[in-house]
């Protein structure tokens, strides 16, 4: 990153700032509230937990609207009103007399943060950097896991110390304090109206923001990669069952919370070497092997019972949000070229999304069923299988 100064940085610390606040704090600490909002209002924690379904699918929807209202003259407009129903919405959850509020709030929350969510920080990204673009990505969204880490036990202090109305306002403060970044240094959509130009060499053309290229999109080439990024998106689901996947084999809860912990770490890092390993071998090579580790992971949770395979497996396991994130991405990207990125990701985005919310409850039902995770694992190796096949047949096939 030799050379990276200036606006550059301040591009970088401001779209952090923004995924530390739309993905950190919108989503990754949404099951702090459950149970004592739950206990609160005499419900079960699942219609609680449909909060975050209807806040992550109203996310997608917003994905689909950042090509149409992110442009040069609306750039800094959209930030603050987007923060400004972000941070209100988040407010008003603490003033929530019934669940019905909690689910209308919801939705306003995450229909403003997805409009300035992934799609937005990816485009702004790619706009500035023609060099380490996938580096700079990954340090943006390996941002919102440091955000979950620091914060996580900082809210949970706070909602045990004086009730879960007041976590919510600090979380619509520390809102305001990530976003007002992005809004008050100099930069803008495009490294143009800030009067530099894009970081490293010109080795392709620029983005599209647009959503409006006249490139045409192959069909067959666009659901591969829908498939592909529900697949990475769907290995995510699996953490969150990983104290159940350790009690159902009688093993002791401290396991399951180490895995847990250790996958979040890997969550975290396992971005900023995806994104390190993409700039340099290429976005097919790194997410060939990241899917291979995957497999590796599912193997050995599904076979080895024993604590330390266990626990490599969720590191391994953990690598599947780069694969997520930053691969998703970065493959939109080199498949079907810069100019139709801003016409095809927020579409992939919103698959990903979609596969995130129902995920976790799907993986639980079909535990109900069988009694066992054995089916979910099995499955998830097929699939990361194909997904690593998928990705050599969409790289064959991508537009020049």
């Amino acid at each position: 990153m030799k050379g990276l100064k200036g606006k550059y940085i301040m591009v970088l610390i401001a779209m952090c700032g923004v995924i530390g606040a739309v993905l950190g704090l919108v989503t990754n600490v949404a099951g702090l509230f459950f149970e004592p909002v739950a206990a609160e209002f005499g419900i079960g924690k699942g219609e609680v937990s449909m909060t975050l379904t209807i806040c992550n699918l109203c996310f997608a929807l917003g994905g689909m609207l950042t090509p149409k209202l992110i442009k040069e003259k609306t750039f800094r407009m959209v930030i603050i009103v987007c923060m400004a129903i972000l941070a209100g919405s988040t407010a008003l959850l603490s003033t929530a007399g019934n669940i019905t509020m909690m689910y209308i709030f919801s939705a306003l929350r995450g229909l403003s943060a997805g409009t300035i969510g992934m799609v937005f920080v990816t485009t702004v990204i790619n706009h500035w950097f023609n060099k380490n673009t996938a580096l700079m990505t990954s340090i943006a969204m390996g941002f919102s896991g440091i955000v979950s880490a620091v914060l996580s036990p900082v809210l949970s202090s706070i909602i045990q110390s004086s009730g879960w109305r007041v976590g919510y306002l600090v979380s619509a403060v520390i809102t305001v304090i990530f976003v007002l970044p992005a809004i008050l240094l100099p930069i803008g959509l495009t490294p143009a109206a800030a009067g530099t130009e894009p970081f490293g060499e010109k080795t392709v053309s620029n983005v599209s923001s647009s959503g409006n290229s006249e490139n045409k999109v192959s069909l067959s080439l666009f659901i591969l990669a829908a498939i592909s990024a529900v697949i990475a998106a769907y290995m995510t689901s699996m953490p969150q069952h990983f104290p159940g996947l350790v009690s159902s084999l009688g093993m002791n809860a401290a396991v399951g919370a180490s895995m847990l912990s250790v996958c979040m770490l890997a969550n975290t890092i396992g971005k900023i070497i995806l994104g390190t390993m993409i700039d340099r071998f290429g976005s097919k090579m790194a997410l060939t092997i990241y899917g291979v580790l995957i497999a590796i992971g599912i193997v050995c949770t599904w076979l080895i019972h024993a604590p330390l395979a266990m626990t490599v497996g969720a590191v391994l396991f953990g690598l599947s949000y780069g694969s997520a994130a930053v691969g998703t991405a970065m493959m939109t990207r080199d498949v079907f070229s810069n100019e139709n990125y801003g016409n095809v990701y927020p579409k992939i985005s919103l698959c990903t999304t979609v596969a995130n919310a129902v995920g976790s409850s799907l993986i639980g039902f079909m535990y109900d069923m069988s009694n066992s995770y054995t089916p979910t694992l099995i499955m998830m190796l097929v699939m990361i299988i194909a997904y690593i096949f998928i990705l050599q047949i969409m790289y064959r096939s991508k537009i020049s």
